[in-house]
């Protein structure tokens, strides 16, 4: 493996674009609100535009009324933001060079898959290794990387969300990996991030 994989300096603003990036592209853009064109009600005048003593008003859509339409209210729109892909996977190899310079990232030579899907077994690991002291985190949660789906793995943390996670490197995000304090990735799936984060 080329050592100039893990050896890229920080750069907070390539990190930066990439995280803004990521979170972008998370966000539904769902949010919906109903314009006085769209809610329902009369159209006809409330009361004479002159002469009440009280403050000119329209009909019962007014967005200044209880019921009425919402000024400028969102509409459903696509909040993806563009970013070069030499930049993406640029900020990826500093986000896991980062974590091995701060001695944060372990490689497993073997697959991290469990003998059974048992949550004990997982938990008995975390504590073992001084990664957890009971159901507290030492320094930090755990992320497993790993190169293909591990069920075992999975299921046996499934339970165990405040100590640890796991993720495959197809759905590896760059601010996901930085929330850590301890990375620990198979050495296949860090071959995989090498192949494909090379750029040129």
């Amino acid at each position: 493996m080329p050592v100039a994989f893990l050896g890229q300096p920080l750069r907070r603003d390539v990190l930066h674009g990439a995280v803004v990036y990521e979170r972008d592209a998370l966000r539904q853009g769902s949010a919906s609100s109903k314009s006085r064109a769209e809610v329902s009600g009369s159209t006809r005048k409330i009361r004479r535009q002159k002469g009440s003593g009280a403050a000119r008003l329209g009909d019962r859509t007014s967005p200044m009324l209880r019921g009425g339409g919402r000024a400028h209210g969102p509409k459903p729109r696509d909040f993806a933001t563009q970013l070069p892909r030499k930049a993406y996977l640029l900020a990826l190899r500093i986000a896991l060079s980062h974590l091995y310079n701060e001695g944060s990232l372990t490689c497993i030579g073997e697959s991290m898959e469990l003998p059974a899907h048992r949550t004990q077994i997982a938990f008995n690991f975390l504590n073992d290794h001084g990664f957890a002291a009971g159901k507290t985190p030492l320094g930090g949660r755990t992320l497993f990387v790993t190169a293909a789906r591990r069920l075992n793995l999975n299921r046996a943390i499934s339970n165990l969300g405040y100590l640890c996670e796991s993720v495959v490197i197809d759905e590896l995000l760059i601010h996901e990996l930085l929330k850590y304090k301890r990375v620990l990735i198979e050495h296949k799936a860090l071959e995989q991030l090498e192949l494909s984060t090379r750029i040129g």
